[in-house]
């Protein structure tokens, strides 16, 4: 029967299958569309036939016969070859929980007579482990202002979505207009659709500047339900298809690379900053939970919270035996808003792009260089006239080519 695969894959899926055999590819096809043919509401999504790809090839690159060949030795020597890789625990457990089900279906439709339903159920899917976040773990604000000053403008969009709302990558890069909610010098963002089952309404006022610009400066329209970020590809109706975490994650990668941030791994830095930030800042680990996970606490407490005992014990002594609260630690705010349009601006920037100064000493630079150029007009000609000179011969009013 022929299989409409090509529905549920494209572009690294392809690359993963063109590492396996004829058979086995035919195989795990099959395999991919029938699972996403029998689940319930919808299709598999991309990133979990990703997953189930990374997982069945890496497997048959271990194995020395192909899937249908597969004995109890065979199986025993391909698990203790996978242990070996040298793996996070929960990678290697990602493998097997996907290698499992794969050999239960294939022992189903009598694709693997030297294995048995009964054999495979004694696989032992090992626990997920829950790894702490570690302080060390996170960027510092200097190296995300550096990362975000290195990106694009659609780059910087996203990545400050990922750092102020602590979205997940998959989360920012699928966002669309209307997911958007502007007020008065601030931002709000309604995610919720791709991990969980709520709407969550998540606040990212300092995002709103690198957002607006890109929205003003994309080279297409953004409006209604168009997608903020989209990839290069339209889907079979001709609408564009959002922005690709591996796209997403290649960028980002290539801005760290340029701004030097050798502590740059991966996207999800991003995320677990904005939470571990949240939570630093006093907000309660189950309110944190709700926006953040749209579910229990549980995970927020293991793996982001880095209260102290000290901390903890402070708070008892306050709260149960009453004694004087210590003063508490001032947080350093990380926007500015400007009190005439209301808009929010990331700390760094010192200037309006509509009103003029935002602080004291940007207003008194201003006032300087009008005082300046009252007193010396001419030199004010000069500039424009430099300036002038250096764009006719190519350059930028900094002097590179």
């Amino acid at each position: 029967m022929a299989t409409d695969f090509n529905r549920y894959t494209e572009g690294e899926e392809n690359r993963y299958l063109s590492r396996l055999p004829a058979k086995d590819r035919a195989q795990v096809e099959r395999f991919i569309t029938e699972r996403s043919s029998l689940k319930a509401g919808k299709a598999l999504s991309r990133g979990r036939v990703k997953k189930i790809l990374f997982s069945l090839t890496t497997l048959r690159a271990l194995s020395p016969v192909p899937f249908g060949e597969l004995t109890e030795d065979h199986m025993i020597d391909v698990l203790d070859a996978l242990k070996k890789k040298g793996w996070t625990a929960n990678t290697t457990r990602d493998v097997i929980a996907v290698f499992k089900p794969f050999l239960t279906w294939m022992v189903e439709k009598k694709q693997a007579p030297a294995l048995t339903e009964a054999w495979i159920g004694k696989i032992k899917i090992p626990r997920m482990e829950s790894r702490k976040i570690r302080p060390e773990d996170l960027l510092t604000e200097a190296e995300i202002k550096a990362i975000i000053k290195a990106a694009s403008p659609r780059d910087r969009a996203v990545i400050s979505l990922m750092a102020d709302a602590g979205l997940r990558p998959i989360e920012a890069g699928t966002l669309r207009f209307s997911d958007l909610e502007f007020i008065q010098g601030g931002l709000y963002v309604h995610v919720g659709k791709k991990k969980t089952d709520r709407i969550r309404r998540i606040p990212a006022p300092n995002a709103r500047y690198y957002v607006q610009r890109w929205i003003d400066e994309a080279p297409y329209p953004i409006q209604g339900d168009d997608p903020l970020f989209r990839s290069s590809r339209r889907d079979d109706t001709g609408e564009w298809l959002p922005l690709m975490d591996d796209t997403l994650r290649l960028a980002i990668k290539g801005a760290a690379s340029r701004a030097g941030v050798t502590r740059y791994k991966h996207p999800y830095q991003f995320r677990h900053g904005a939470i571990t930030r949240w939570i630093n800042a006093g907000v309660s680990t189950a309110k944190v939970a709700k926006l953040s996970h749209g579910g229990p606490s549980r995970m927020v407490e293991e793996v982001y919270w880095h209260g102290d005992d000290d901390a903890i014990g402070q708070e008892i002594l306050e709260k149960v035996h009453g004694a004087p609260a210590r003063e508490k630690k001032v947080v350093n705010p990380t926007t500015r808003m400007c009190q005439v349009c209301g808009k929010i601006y990331p700390i760094s920037v010192r200037y309006c792009e509509t009103c003029g100064p935002l602080t004291e000493e940007a207003r008194e630079t201003m006032d300087k260089m009008l005082a300046d150029i009252v007193a010396n007009p001419e030199g004010l000609v000069t500039i424009l006239r430099e300036l002038q000179a250096r764009r006719a011969a190519g350059k930028d009013p900094g002097g590179k080519t």
